[in-house]
């Protein structure tokens, strides 16, 4: 009962205390208005039916008389007479109140200058928060949890007329496309302005990646797609801009008044090329159609002939605008209220896109901390100078809250000045987690039912007042805290006061989703059907095993059969990993499995690293942690406990076994392993490998099924074409020398089909682009940087070359290279390892364009070549560089045979963040490429001035 009452006194403070609403420069302190005299004067009607969820109400307005005192009411969550929410609209003024047992309180209110009243009048109604939009512009923002179950309604006052409001449900947003259909079909797509049109390869289900979008318009254009109730949502697409051209997104597009029109009011964000020194073009934030006004702009344009991934968040009327992950510009409008989103170009050459998404914001970044939706429980918290401030000298904890009710997994930051921290998976004041700070010492806790239960403490670490939260899948961290919690937690997010504190501030507000880490093995089915392909396509090449399980020795020192068969995957995992199985239908009565993670590179033991290991035993399931052998964990569950999925996590210190998504087991480790190494042993399963999936946030794999958004061009021609000139059904992702693209354009100046002549076309752009046409090299960087130890594996082919001797490949391939440890510009720093080099007489690994190791061997030139895939992978480890290139077998029962294997030990390793692959007077072909590293940072600057070809260690021979 205490608790009840200790939520009571929390709320009531809530009410009590001084509620801010800030709208550009204007603060409104919000009161108490004793009865609502106004109620009698509105001729008022509700809906029937009450919405649920969220929802829009729209209404129509008509009936205004100029000079006439008229006035307009907009009721939700209406139970009575004496308990509802309404907006109100006047001739002089907007607001949304919160009736209560008949007494009426301000949430917000603001001023209209403008005596005419709005033709249509939009509710959004989004959880807690509440946002009104008059004739598309979003007015006033404000937050109250409502009367569940209350009706929707319209009240006129002064001889209005109103249409009965029309709801729209509003369902969390989910809309990705990647254009794969026919040149004429338009899909959701409303083109104005602009010829937009899907181009393909031919045999398209043979290729990486055939589709793209194709936009092009004198004057400027754009192509639309969504709804008009639209809100807080990303659009991301891939954008190849052409020379002199202009490429952007739209945001918040209402409807147009015919399907050729442009809104009357949207946001543009528009994106120049660069055309030289002088002009190096232009990004700008605008808020386009009538009024057109830019709201935020850089002087910097986009390289013609590179992709971007360019992306756009829309929240609470602020646009941010984002290139390759890099936030780069941002503003408020009130027309930024929601509505559809798009594309936009302008230019004689056709600009490209591929992969657009569009997702539902789950999280908020508040930067400036001032933003709208705050709501407060207790204190006194205001706005000063861009920090909000909580003054309180309360007995309980005070709180500002945001976000939405269903959050769960996500990272909550802060700059923090004076004791407090953050909250996250807010219900109520009486369930939720938090990290409190006080100077260096810091706490995570979890609140359940007004009972604090201290999850971790001490030392956080943090420098300079910056606090960070975690919550990912039941892992709690926050600077050197950790703790776990089981089962799913939800709620909003925001700032805590502690009690009996007199002052705290808070800046720098932002809260993201942790994303879900990616599956390792895709399967492309096309591919995996041929024995060429399917040692990058698929899991053939995923695990390498299969054998019996050697003899071994159980604790107490017996022999025992280990399993009977164990399988490794060839890639090396940094961090945390997952490893699940789905267990087959049919399986033996007793059968065992044994998920392995964080296991040694080389070592001949089975059970090292951490092992789940599970036992099908008459009476249940007996799971164990294992680490290095020794037992750790152990736990006997029910027969009735049910075994289709198993599943072994790290998440930092904790090692957790899941049964069927249930957690069943738990152990913590205050020393993690360090091992890079997954594995699995299964006996009397018969489980498939297609079955075992890993999951990791320290891998990044490209198939190139695609836009290359994430890789800079820096030499040569880039594109999805056809490898072999003899066979042109299947299609990869190829670096071309110009000399060698120019050959593959003149063969198609004499096709005459539409696919031939839109390769030919786009194949002349690219080299219209290239700074040097005789230049030899094909070059392309990877946008991202690492640091530590990291491997970079890929499946390279040779690009057929028929000019220069079709399949007699000894007159043209060499020269199969990548590089580590680079600066990003030029490719004879760091790291070079090249297979095949100096016209195919020796292999090598070069430091800052030096050899420091090689051998004798070269790309093996057999007419199995015409077919082959080359593993080819270069690591670092500690101070330890390796080199190595296996060749696939073209029968995928065989095993692959190592044909280049080079280390060398560097006392001083070089300290670039960079990698790289790329070719010398040769064409190459890249099936598959996969990049691990013990830490990912954040993707290069979009606007750094890089040279468009790199130097490399051939130099201009």
């Amino acid at each position: 009962m205490k608790y009840f009452f200790l939520c009571l006194l929390v709320i009531f403070a809530g009410f009590s205390a001084g509620f801010y609403w800030r709208y550009d420069n204007l603060y409104q302190e919000h009161s108490v208005v004793r009865n609502d005299e106004n109620f009698s004067r509105y001729d008022s009607r509700l809906l029937e039916t009450p919405p649920e969820g969220w929802f829009d109400a729209t209404v129509e307005i008509s009936g205004q008389e100029k000079g006439k005192d008229q006035s307009f009411r907009l009721f939700f969550d209406a139970r009575d007479e004496e308990n509802y929410l309404t907006v109100e609209v006047t001739n002089n003024y907007a607001k949304i109140l919160a009736v209560e047992a008949g007494a009426a309180r301000e949430l917000a209110k603001v001023a209209r200058d403008d005596r005419k009243l709005p033709e249509t009048v939009r509710l959004k109604r989004r959880g807690h928060q509440i946002e009104l939009v008059c004739d598309s512009q979003s007015l006033l923002i404000a937050v109250h949890d409502g009367f569940p179950g209350g009706r929707v309604g319209v009240g006129v006052a002064g001889g209005l007329k109103a249409t009965d409001p029309v709801v729209q449900p509003v369902e969390s947003l989910v809309f990705l496309d990647d254009f794969m259909r026919g040149a004429n079909e338009t899909g959701a797509w409303t083109s104005i302005n602009a010829d937009w049109e899907v181009r393909s390869l031919d045999n398209p289900a043979r290729s990486s990646n055939a589709f793209i979008y194709q936009g092009v318009s004198q004057l400027g254009g754009i192509s639309l797609v969504g709804a008009r109730y639209w809100d807080d949502y990303q659009v991301t697409v891939s954008a190849l801009g052409a020379k002199n051209g202009e490429i952007g997104l739209i945001l918040a597009a209402g409807e147009p008044r015919t399907e050729k029109d442009f809104p009357e009011q949207y946001c543009k964000i528009r994106w120049t090329a660069r055309v030289s020194t002088e002009n190096s073009g232009v990004l700008e934030l605008i808020r386009a159609g009538k009024d057109e006004k830019v709201l935020a702009s850089l002087a910097t344009g986009y390289v013609p002939g590179q992709w971007y991934r360019l992306s756009a968040t829309l929240s609470e009327r602020k646009v941010c605008v984002l290139i390759d992950g890099r936030e780069v510009l941002s503003a408020v409008d009130p027309v930024f209220s929601g509505g559809r989103a798009g594309l936009y170009v302008k230019g004689l050459i056709p600009a490209e896109f591929d992969d657009f998404s569009l997702f539902s914001l789950t999280g908020t970044d508040k930067s400036a901390i001032t933003a709208f939706n705050w709501q407060y429980y207790g204190g006194s918290w205001q706005n000063k100078s861009d920090r909000l401030a909580c003054m309180t000298n309360m007995e309980y904890a005070s709180f500002a809250l945001t976000g939405r009710e269903n959050w769960e997994n996500v990272t909550v930051s802060a700059n923090l000045q004076g004791a407090g921290g953050v909250v996250l998976a807010f219900r109520d004041p009486a369930n939720f987690i938090k990290l409190e700070i006080d100077g260096n010492q810091g706490k995570i806790c979890e609140i359940k039912e007004g009972v604090e239960n201290i999850l971790a403490a001490g030392d956080a670490g943090f420098v300079g007042g910056n606090v960070t939260l975690q919550f990912d899948r039941g892992h709690l961290s926050a600077g050197n805290l950790h703790a776990f919690l089981d089962g799913r937690f939800s709620g909003r997010v925001g700032l805590l006061a502690p009690p009996h504190t007199d002052a705290v501030s808070f800046a720098g507000f932002s809260a993201r989703e942790v994303e879900h880490p990616l599956p390792v093995v895709t399967i492309n089915e096309i591919f995996d059907e041929e024995n060429l392909m399917a040692i990058w396509s698929g899991v053939g090449g995923e695990w390498k095993g299969g054998k019996p399980a050697k003899y071994g020795k159980n604790e107490s020192g017996a022999r025992e059969p280990w399993f009977d068969e164990a399988y490794w995957h060839r890639s090396l995992f940094f961090g945390d990993a997952e490893l699940e199985a789905v267990l087959p239908e049919e399986r033996e009565k007793n059968w065992r499995l044994a998920l392995s993670l964080a296991k040694p590179f080389s070592s001949d033991k089975k059970n090292n690293g951490y092992l789940l290991d599970v036992t099908r035993e008459e009476d249940g399931l007996r799971v164990k942690i294992i680490r290095e052998g020794e037992t750790k964990a152990e736990e006997k569950l029910p027969q009735t406990l049910e075994s289709r999925r198993l599943r072994f996590r790290q998440a930092g210190q904790f090692l957790i076994g899941y049964v069927d998504d249930q957690p069943v087991i738990l152990w913590r480790d205050q020393q993690p392993l360090r091992g890079t190494k997954v594995a699995w042993a299964q006996s009397g399963l018969n489980l498939d490998p297609a079955a075992v999936q890993i999951y990791s946030r320290c891998l990044r794999d490209y198939s190139f099924n695609r836009a290359p958004a994430d890789w800079r061009k820096a030499g040569g021609v880039w594109q999805v074409t056809n490898r072999w000139e003899c066979d042109p059904r299947w299609s990869f992702m190829a670096g071309m020398p110009p000399f060698l693209a120019e050959s593959r354009a003149k063969n198609l100046e004499q096709e005459l089909t539409e696919s031939a002549k839109w390769k030919l076309q786009s194949l002349r752009d690219q080299l219209a682009l290239v700074p040097d046409p005789e230049s030899k090299l094909a070059a392309m960087w990877y946008k991202g940087q690492f640091a530590g130890d990291v491997v970079l594996e890929t499946y390279m082919g040779q690009m057929m070359d028929a000019k220069r001797g079709g399949g007699n490949y000894k007159n043209y391939v060499q020269s199969l290279c990548l590089n580590l440890a680079s600066d990003g510009k030029n490719l004879d720093t760091g790291y070079s390892f090249i297979f095949g080099g100096w016209k195919n007489t020796k292999s090598a690994i070069l430091k800052d364009g030096k050899i420091v190791a090689e051998a004798p061997q070269g790309i093996p030139v057999q007419m199995s070549i015409h077919r082959m895939w080359y593993r080819v992978r270069a690591e670092r480890q500690g101070d330890t560089v390796t080199f190595s290139a296996y060749t696939q077998q073209t029968n995928r029962a065989r095993d692959e045979e190592c044909l280049l294997y080079l280390t060398y030990k560097d006392p001083e390793p070089p300290k670039g963040k960079h990698l790289a692959v790329w070719s010398w007077d040769n064409g190459m072909m890249l099936a598959r490429l996969r990049i691990g590293a013990e830490k990912f940072g954040e993707m290069e600057s979009p606007f750094e001035d890089y040279p468009l070809e790199a130097n490399c260690v051939y130099g201009k021979e």
